[in-house]
């Protein structure tokens, strides 16, 4: 039996802005990785499309509601439709939670060398919320 190469976050934000939000979501594949990458560093139009189609195709479940109650559809469509401050967050959990650090990180390094600080936060440098994502990633169990 063959290994799924798609791992699932669950992103549960535990902040007073956004606490309750429960967001899961698949690893990318490397070249949707990058293409997320670059669309956040250079947002245009064409790019921020690429990435909301990226986002809804590896968005599995939310609970995210509308105004009058109702579920909002993990769609293309429905992201479009969504607080811009929401979208932000969700793109920001995603992408720290597959990294393991803040923000986006680019294609290259100045000087080639990968510094542990960085790369590994410490429990200090990561806020109940960002824990919290951390402590909740999941991946399918072996075979």
């Amino acid at each position: 039996m063959g290994y799924l190469a798609r791992r699932t976050y669950r992103l549960v934000f535990a902040d007073e802005v956004y606490d309750g939000l429960e967001v899961d979501v698949t690893s990318p594949s490397l070249s949707e990785y990058f293409q997320m990458v670059e669309a956040r560093e250079n947002p245009d139009s064409e790019s921020f499309d690429e990435l909301l189609k990226t986002l809804s195709k590896n968005l599995s479940r939310w609970n995210l509601v509308d105004e009058t109650g109702a579920p909002v559809p993990v769609t293309v469509d429905g992201l479009s439709e969504i607080d811009l401050d929401i979208l932000k967050s969700i793109l920001d959990a995603w992408v720290e939670v597959l990294t393991g650090a803040s923000g986006p990180l680019g294609r290259r390094s100045s000087s080639g060398e990968i510094s542990a600080e960085s790369s590994t936060p410490g429990p200090g440098s990561l806020s109940e919320s960002q824990l919290s994502l951390l402590a909740t990633s999941s991946s399918p169990p072996p075979a």
